[in-house]
């Protein structure tokens, strides 16, 4: 939303460190980086880590039911 806004265009790198599927629920933890030009024309940059909550659909196939951007 806003931020991204804010930020333009980013380079996003998203790294998968972990996921565990209990019944029809995929729970999916990982690292990301966003790296964009600051005002000043250096990179800048903004890590932390997500949560993704993954919902098994009647096709068999999986949508994103939540997420969570985390410190």
């Amino acid at each position: 939303g806003g931020a991204m806004q804010r930020l333009g265009p980013a380079d996003v790198d998203i790294t998968t460190l972990n996921v565990w599927v209990l019944d029809d629920v995929a729970h999916e933890y990982g690292a990301y980086t966003y790296t964009w030009q600051g005002e000043d024309g250096q990179p800048a940059h903004d890590t932390g880590h997500y949560l993704v909550v993954w919902k098994k659909q009647a096709d068999g196939s999986y949508r994103i039911a939540s997420d969570l951007g985390l410190p």
